[in-house]
């Protein structure tokens, strides 16, 4: 697998909303995670060397990280 420039990896985090902004979670958006199924509003999205994503949420005043896949994201079941 290729490896991510810093460059890339930093552009990947500020753009993920702009790519497909009515699928995609918006920073400031309540986001439930799938398996957990714990909802928190949405602080940052950092893109992993896989594809997937990694979320901050902000959960009763607390940081909680989770991952979702690129697929999870586009299929608006987070909402």
């Amino acid at each position: 697998m290729e490896e991510w420039t810093i460059e890339e990896m930093m552009l990947a985090q500020f753009t993920l909303s702009e790519l497909m902004p009515n699928e995609y979670p918006q920073i400031g958006e309540m986001f439930t995670s799938a398996k957990s199924k714990v909802s928190g509003q949405l602080a940052e999205v950092v893109r992993n060397r896989t594809g997937s994503f990694r979320l901050r949420l902000i959960v009763n005043g607390q940081e909680r990280w989770t991952t979702a896949t690129a697929d999870y994201l586009k299929s608006g079941e987070w909402k």
